[in-house]
């Protein structure tokens, strides 16, 4: 999985939305592949990926260091194709087939622009909560 966290170093906090992009789809290419691997060959790396987080964790990585403004146009939320989100929801699907990339639900949260900006929001109401009971 070396290749992966190779890719992976492309796309650093500071690294432009075009190539955060183009890294994204290349992990999701390289999940794909992974999954449609019909030779012996192919079933080989299914095996050995059963229960690697290698491509998740780089893609939710990635992901994470985006605005949520750039994630949700990733997804394509602001056409009706939502192109690169329905790839990843048949990644997942098939993914599903193979006990794999079960992250993969989170990767769809973050491209629905859930993630740690949510999370932060909720723990200063709940801290505000708290400041109003004492």
């Amino acid at each position: 999985m070396e290749c992966i966290t190779s890719i992976e170093e492309q796309a650093h906090s500071d690294t432009s939305y075009g190539a955060k992009k183009s890294v994204l789809e290349t992990l999701r290419k390289i999940g794909k592949i992974i999954c449609l691997g019909p030779s012996t060959l192919g079933s080989e790396v299914i095996k050995q990926m059963a229960y690697d987080t290698t491509l998740t964790d780089a893609t939710i990585s990635i992901l994470e260091s985006m605005t949520v403004d750039e994630r949700l146009h990733l997804a394509g939320s602001r056409d009706e194709k939502r192109e690169f989100y329905t790839k990843v929801v048949e990644l997942a699907t098939e993914a599903e087939g193979h006990c794999m990339f079960e992250d993969l639900a989170r990767v769809l949260e973050l491209l629905d622009g859930k993630g740690e900006d949510e999370d932060d929001d909720d723990e200063d109401e709940e801290s505000g909560e708290d400041e109003d009971e004492d």
